[in-house]
């Protein structure tokens, strides 16, 4: 779990924590003999809801639209990206 926290203008605390759950099936070496095997790599994209594997990016852009203006008045939400 990644806490982020960073600090921003107008919020009331200038603040903005939050939590992060990384997703649990990202295209990375780990995952490699998962997404080989067919039937697996089948049943695994039938769960997710974009129906690919996620990327790095993926949690990228979830944790600069956090960090950013944009989300000033967001608060101690928790994202999870799957």
């Amino acid at each position: 779990v990644l806490v982020v926290t960073n600090l921003k203008q107008g919020s009331i605390w200038n603040t903005t924590p939050g939590r992060f759950f990384p997703m649990n099936y990202a295209s990375t070496d780990n995952t490699a003999q998962l997404r080989a095997d067919p039937d697996r790599n089948a049943s695994i994209l039938a769960r997710i809801p974009a129906n690919r594997w996620g990327t790095p990016e993926d949690l990228t852009r979830a944790l600069v639209f956090l960090s950013a203006p944009a989300s000033v008045y967001v608060m101690g939400i928790i994202v999870t990206v799957e």
